[in-house]
Formats: C-alpha cells, sequence, structure tokens
C-alpha cells in the first residue's frame, strides 16, 4: 500500500506521541513497512470485526491506553533498532496490530517473535522460511517411509543427523556427546532463533544390533552405538513462518 495522506497524517501523530528521539533514527523505509502493515491491519482486524475507516480516531483511541500507548512505543524502538529492512517492519507491524486489535500484551512467545523481527536479516528470514517449508513438506510422506522429521502435537522434531559405530570400535571410543553446530548445518538463522528459545537441540545414544549383511560389508552380528541429534521447533515458530508469509503478501 501506498503512503495516503491518512498514512501521512497518522506518521505525524504517531511521532508526537513516541518522542522525536526515537522517530528521527529511523529510516522512512523501515518506519513505511511498519506503518503499512499497522494501518492495514488495525484497519480490517478490529476486535468487533468491522472494518474502521477513520485511522485518526483508531489511533487516538489506542494511544489513550497506558497498555496501547506501550505496546506501539516498544514496537518503534524494535523497528528502530532493527537488522531487516523489509520482513522485520511489517512482522513487528501485523503482530502488533493482532495485539492491539485483541487488547492483549504481548506473551512469552510474541516477545520472541518479536526478537527474531528486530534482530534478524531479510535474507535469514527467507532462508528460515525455505527451511520451514521443507519440514512442512517431509511431514506429509508417507508414513510408512522412514521420515527425518515429524510432529508432535504443536511441535516439529527434526532428526538432523544419525550416525553409528559399532561398539568397542576406535570411533565408539572416542564417540562424545558434542551439542551441533547449528550455523554450520543449517545457517546463522537456525543459531539466532535458537539463542531466542524457538529451536531446542537434543542428543541422544541407543545401542542397537545390528545383523549380519553382506551387501552392507558386515560380516558378523554387531552391536552398535547410535549418535542421535534432534532439533524441536517450539509452537512459536509456525506463527513466525506465518506472519513471515503474510508479510512477503504470500
Amino acid at each position: 500500500m501506498s503512503l495516503t495522506l491518512s498514512t501521512t497524517a497518522a506518521v505525524a501523530k504517531l511521532t508526537l506521541n513516541t518522542g522525536r528521539f526515537f522517530v528521527e533514527r529511523w529510516t522512512a523505509h523501515r518506519r513505511d513497512k511498519f506503518l503499512e502493515s499497522l494501518l492495514e491491519n488495525l484497519q480490517v482486524e478490529q476486535a468487533t470485526g468491522d472494518r474502521s475507516a477513520d485511522v485518526d480516531a483508531a489511533l487516538d483511541n489506542l494511544l489513550s491506553s497506558d497498555q496501547g500507548s506501550e505496546l506501539l512505543y516498544d514496537a518503534y524502538r524494535r523497528v528502530c533498532f532493527s537488522k531487516t529492512k523489509n520482513f522485520g517492519p511489517r512482522i513487528i507491524g501485523l503482530l502488533t496490530a493482532e495485539l492491539l486489535n485483541s487488547a492483549l500484551t504481548s506473551d512469552e512467545d510474541e516477545e520472541m517473535i518479536f526478537e527474531a523481527a528486530e534482530k534478524l536479516g531479510d535474507l535469514e528470514l527467507i532462508e528460515f522460511k525455505r527451511h520451514y517449508e521443507w519440514l512442512l513438506k517431509e511431514i506429509e510422506k508417507d508414513a510408512t517411509l522412514k521420515r527425518s522429521v515429524m510432529r508432535s502435537g504443536d511441535e516439529i522434531i527434526e532428526v538432523a543427523s544419525e550416525e553409528g559405530n559399532e561398539v568397542g570400535s576406535h570411533l565408539d571410543s572416542e564417540a562424545h556427546l558434542y551439542p551441533p553446530d547449528l550455523r554450520s548445518s543449517h545457517g546463522p538463522w537456525a543459531a539466532r532463533l535458537e539463542s531466542f528459545g524457538f529451536i531446542a537441540r537434543s542428543v541422544t545414544q541407543q545401542t542397537r544390533q545390528v545383523k549380519e549383511d553382506s551387501e552392507r560389508h558386515i560380516d558378523y552380528d554387531q552391536t552398535w552405538v547410535f549418535t542421535i541429534v534432534t532439533l524441536t521447533y517450539k509452537p512459536a515458530t509456525m506463527r513466525l513462518y506465518k506472519l513471515l508469509c503474510r508479510a512477503r503478501n504470500e
């Protein structure tokens, strides 16, 4: 949406209510992306379900309450310091509008989403979206096939790696339960999302009996120890993904 006269008036109103210091440090591009998402959704997602054509009236109502003004202030601060130029400010605008429309304060998951939208770059968000879509496709595979991705309630679990060695072998004696390096295996986006709480890593070991198999060059029955690395994607990850799709107008 292009910045209309009404939106321009809204910018002036928000400037007066949030302090010149913060507003002056926005780039115009980040500010516009945030305001576009915020104002679009304040107009079409009112708690009553009705459209609000009067943006000024909606903003006056929101800014008159401590809760509304605090949410807007925090959102502006995040946009001001955001690493991303496009998608982050739009995600912040979308989520802020949802909270304002429902008269709710942000919970732990929503604070995580705000942090990701502020601190991830546009490329990192795109790489996250690409990988998450791969996870969703893997879940839909035939249940009779061995899958590396599965759903557990509202969480998605990815088997990131599984390595096995014969018990008593040189490799087994040197095996350690080191956590995987997500930056190397998945990318910087994964390491950042883990630090924000979206992803939890776990490393476990299982002992299995491996039967003789000439095709696999296993000459006798053996006992192997397998080291399995799993990544658990928390429910907030799905919400971040959906907000990013909306920010990209998908």
